[in-house]
């Protein structure tokens, strides 16, 4: 038994004698949204920025987790789905929400 890092992830492995088997798994990172507006405090960033783009993301279907960063004009939200998601089609929906927001430029 072994652990081998395999795609920037850490997999488990089992090796009998002549076999050798490494189980990899396919992590796909979730979708972000990075939004900047000129703000100057991270309470306004947080008030006018990032809780209307959580407001409005919360509607995506199969949607497991929403986590944002804010800081003075900028905002990092990350957004968390099941595996097996199609995240194309996640960001499309994600990008398509995004724009119709009405965010401080």
């Amino acid at each position: 038994m072994f652990l081998d890092r395999c795609n920037g992830s850490w997999s488990f492995g089992l090796q009998f004698p002549q076999i050798s088997f490494v189980l990899c798994r396919d992590i796909t990172f979730p979708v972000v949204v990075v939004a900047q507006a000129p703000l100057t405090l991270a309470l306004d960033t947080e008030d006018k920025l990032t809780k209307p783009i959580e407001e409005s993301l919360k509607s995506l279907a199969g949607l497991d987790n929403i986590r944002s960063s804010s800081y003075p004009g900028q905002t990092a939200v990350s957004l968390s789905f099941p595996v097996g998601t199609n995240l194309e089609k996640s960001t499309s929906n994600t990008e398509n929400i995004v724009k119709q927001l009405k965010l401080p430029k």
